[in-house]
């Protein structure tokens, strides 16, 4: 069975499958229901991680539905 991961709704990092909490915003929610991915490996030269205010290599979401 396949399990999405969850992303934070404040960074909108996508967290490994073991955690449901975001180490950088520990505080903020988290979602299974989150839309794009974009891995950004060098966020200094990423025009889209420029965009969406990355500052760490990683997977993000495009966007993180909180309910």
């Amino acid at each position: 069975m396949v399990t999405i991961p969850f992303a934070c709704a404040e960074c909108n990092a996508i967290l490994s499958d073991d955690q449901d909490q975001c180490n950088h915003c520990p505080t903020s929610p988290v979602s299974r229901d989150w839309q794009g991915l974009v891995i950004v490996f060098n966020p200094e030269m990423s025009e889209v991680g420029k965009r969406m205010g990355v500052t760490r290599a990683g997977s993000y979401a495009l966007k993180v539905n909180v309910r």
